[in-house]
Formats: C-alpha cells, sequence, structure tokens
C-alpha cells in the first residue's frame, strides 16, 4: 500500500506503533481488517465520523 511506499513511511509508522505501545505487526493487523469490510461497513463507519467531511484532499502530478 501507498502509507508504506518509502523507507520514512515505514519508520514513521513503526515510531508511531511504539510510541503508542502497539506491537509492530499491529498495522498490519488493521490493514487486514479494513480490507475485509464491506463498502456498507465502510461508508456506515464514515458516516458516523462527521470530522471525516472536514478533511481536504488534493492531487498534485506533473505534466511534463
Amino acid at each position: 500500500p501507498l502509507l508504506k511506499e518509502t523507507m520514512f513511511k515505514r519508520f514513521q509508522i513503526f515510531i508511531d506503533l511504539y510510541y503508542n505501545g502497539f506491537n509492530f505487526d499491529e498495522f498490519d493487523k488493521r490493514l487486514e481488517k479494513i480490507k475485509k469490510l464491506s463498502i456498507d461497513e465502510l461508508n456506515s463507519f464514515i458516516k458516523k465520523h462527521t470530522e471525516i467531511l472536514s478533511l481536504s484532499f488534493y492531487v498534485v502530478y506533473n505534466e511534463h
């Protein structure tokens, strides 16, 4: 996944897990749980978390 694309991102994940008291495989366990969710379950989760509506997204790409 893109979350583990670079060494820096992988390192940051491990740092976050360590300082929050999780095992180093916790990230992968959570990712597997998310993969098993249905689209209805994901939509239900999103609807419960209205703060998601405040997020902004952008895409940066090189046209050359």
